[in-house]
C-alpha cells in the first residue's frame, strides 16, 4: 500500500483480487458475487459482469477474459428492454454460445421438490413455486427482482440442486425431509421456507 499527500492508496493487485473473490455467507455457502461485480458465465463463457440502472438509465458490462471482449449495453429507459437480455444475445452473436453441460438424468420421485417457498429477495417478499410434470421440474419467481417470471424448466445438477441457465435451486434438508429452498440468481441468494 503506498502512501500519499497523506492519503493511504489501494495496493491495484489486491484491490483487483477482493474485487474478483466471491464471497462466503456465514453458513458456508460460496457466492458468485464480489464486491459488486457478478461471476457467472453469460452463452457459456467465463464473464465477469456488473449491471444497474437508475432514473430512466439501464446499463450492463462484461469482460470476458478468456476471450479478449468487452461488452457494454446502455439503455436509455427504464421500460421492459433488458439489457442483460441484449447483452447476452451479443455475446452469442459474437462469441458463440457454449452450452451448459447436461443435466444429470432426473431419476426417482421428484415430488418431495414439488411446492411453494417463501421468504426474502433484496428485502422485499419472494415467492418460488417448484412443480413436477412428465418432463421433470420447473419453477417460477415471483416478487421484486425475482427474475423473468415465467415458468423455467430446471436440469438436475446433483441430488438436491438443480439449475435453469444463471439460476441455482438448492433443496436444504432436514431429517431426511426436504424443508427450505436456496435461490441463487447471482446477486439474489435467499434461503426460503416450505410453505404448508
Amino acid at each position: 500500500m503506498a502512501v500519499r499527500g497523506g492519503l493511504a492508496l489501494l495496493d491495484h493487485r489486491r484491490s483487483h483480487c477482493e474485487l474478483i473473490t466471491p464471497d462466503t455467507l456465514n453458513d458456508g455457502t460460496r457466492l458468485r458475487y464480489a464486491k459488486g461485480l457478478a461471476l457467472s458465465p453469460v452463452a457459456g463463457h467465463r464473464t465477469i459482469h456488473h449491471s444497474g440502472g437508475i432514473n430512466g438509465f439501464r446499463s450492463d458490462l462484461a469482460w470476458f477474459p478468456d476471450d479478449s471482449a468487452i461488452i457494454v449495453v446502455l439503455v436509455n429507459t427504464s421500460g421492459p428492454v433488458n439489457p442483460g437480455g441484449i447483452l447476452s444475445a451479443m455475446a452469442e452473436r459474437l462469441l458463440g454460445k457454449r452450452e451448459p453441460a447436461p443435466g444429470r438424468p432426473i431419476a426417482g420421485d421428484l415430488a418431495e421438490f414439488a411446492g411453494a417457498w417463501r421468504g426474502l429477495g433484496r428485502g422485499n417478499p419472494l415467492v418460488i413455486r417448484t412443480s413436477v410434470d412428465s418432463a421433470g421440474l420447473s419453477f417460477q419467481a415471483q416478487g421484486p427482482g425475482a427474475g423473468p417470471g415465467q415458468q423455467r424448466r430446471l436440469r438436475r445438477l446433483g441430488s438436491d440442486s438443480f439449475a435453469a441457465g444463471e439460476t441455482l435451486l438448492t433443496f436444504l434438508r432436514e431429517g431426511g425431509r426436504v424443508v427450505k429452498l436456496r435461490f441463487d440468481e447471482v446477486s439474489i441468494v435467499s434461503t426460503l421456507d416450505r410453505q404448508p
